[in-house]
């Protein structure tokens, strides 16, 4: 009995120094749209969209957003929303004042400075008007869309290009283990 038990110990003791839990990694990749000419008009709503496949069951762990050039007349009149699916957030809502363009502006939930402190041209990295933190958890796979809103007369605008950068993890092979042997 006692021979039985110290070999399912050592039996144990083996299965747990063979077997490896392979933890998935995060990775971080940007999708863009650039080279855009989209109209930006007076009480009218924009559209645009990337797609993103990255197969395997890959979930959002963190949403970054960079408006790459957004020239406006007035950008204050504006609100943008990112979306993805049935998850979406205004990112953009009523900043900025007359000419007040979006250069390279990166949206980031964990920058510094707020979007709505920020002065003209918005360049640099500023905290979103509302958190990019209902993308996390869930697929990245689908298409990942920008929406623009102009709310007054008389100021127009072109959205040139911008960028969704997902942080994320995919599942791995798993449990990797060595073949345990017949005898000890």
């Amino acid at each position: 009995m006692k021979k039985n038990i110290l070999l399912l110990i050592m039996y144990m003791l083996f299965v747990s120094l063979m077997t490896e839990v392979v933890l998935p990694q995060s990775t971080q990749q940007s999708f863009c749209r650039t080279g855009l000419n989209i109209p930006i008009n007076d009480h009218s709503s924009v559209r645009d969209s990337v797609n993103v496949f990255l197969g395997d069951g890959c979930i959002v762990n963190d949403v970054n957003a960079i408006l790459t050039n957004i020239s406006h007349t007035w950008v204050s009149d504006l609100r943008i929303y990112l979306r993805k699916g049935n998850t979406g957030t205004m990112i953009v809502n009523f900043v900025g004042s007359s000419g007040d363009n979006f250069i390279n502006t990166v949206l980031d939930d964990s920058a510094l400075i707020p979007l709505s402190s920020g002065t003209a041209p918005f360049t640099g990295t500023y905290r979103p008007s509302s958190p990019l933190t209902p993308f996390n958890g869930i697929s990245t796979d689908g298409y990942w869309k920008i929406a623009m809103t102009d709310t007054a007369t008389g100021d127009t605008g072109v959205l040139t290009g911008w960028c969704v950068i997902l942080t994320f993890t995919c599942p791995t092979g798993g449990i990797q283990t060595v073949e345990i042997p017949n005898t000890y």
